[in-house]
């Protein structure tokens, strides 16, 4: 880096001869090698006021889509818990209705057991 190598093989990539530009215009203060994907470390460090706005305005886009599903759902489960309750008291008032007639049935049953017994 320090003998020029690296700037000369960046200006033949962008075109520029070598012999022309002599002159270094920039100077590395941190170049590291990685196998990591080839984003700058510096690049998350310089964040513009925009985009952070952009993503908070993507966060709260999100927010409020989930905000309405939940809704739906919660609609959903308060509708299914009323028809859940309304046939869980059909079939008690159909059980209470039942128990009745059984009731009376097992009252003539005594009361033909007891003349049989006697």
């Amino acid at each position: 880096m320090k003998d020029g190598t690296l700037a000369t093989e960046i200006d033949k990539i962008h075109g520029l001869d070598p012999a022309e530009h002599k002159k270094r215009d920039t100077r590395f203060a941190r170049f590291e090698v990685s196998l990591a994907p080839e984003l700058p470390k510096s690049l998350g460090a310089v964040k513009t006021v925009e985009s952070v706005e952009n993503r908070l305005l993507e966060l709260e886009m999100a927010e409020r889509a989930r905000s309405i599903d939940m809704k739906a759902c919660m609609t959903e489960l308060t509708q299914f818990q009323l028809e859940y309750y309304k046939r869980l008291e059909q079939m008690e008032k159909k059980l209470d209705e039942a128990l009745v007639g059984l009731a009376a049935k097992c009252d003539k049953l005594e009361k033909v057991v007891q003349r049989y017994k006697t």
